[in-house]
């Protein structure tokens, strides 16, 4: 008797899809370097923004801003969409990864004057 490959193919459930699919809000996406010991997650950013003040959005709220199109208007507090033609940056980049930028282009320059890089 030959084997005959089944022609249905049955599709993931909800909750499968939800169990496999990352999102950085839910916190299953680590953003790290291995190499200079460090590492965050999109919650945990958010509850490190509160608690330090840096932004008044409590965290459970903030996260579901943080790796969207959002922009964040300090003169009134509130969060708005991101628009790609605005000179501005995304909340993420300007929360998240602008510390990082400036960490390493400081690391750069100085290796750079000191002759190690």
């Amino acid at each position: 008797q030959a084997f005959e490959p089944s022609t249905t193919q049955t599709e993931p459930d909800e909750t499968e899809l939800q169990q496999w699919t990352f999102e950085p809000a839910k916190g299953n996406v680590i953003f790290a370097s291995a190499l200079y010991g460090w590492g965050f997650s999109v919650p945990s950013l958010s509850r490190s923004l509160f608690r330090q003040k840096i932004l008044p959005i409590k965290p459970m709220l903030l996260k579901q801003y943080l790796f969207g199109d959002f922009k964040f208007k300090p003169d009134n507090s509130k969060v708005l969409k991101w628009k790609p033609d605005h000179s501005d940056e995304p909340m993420f980049a300007e929360f998240g990864l602008k510390a990082l930028w400036e960490l390493y282009e400081g690391i750069a320059s100085a290796s750079a004057s000191s002759g190690v890089g």
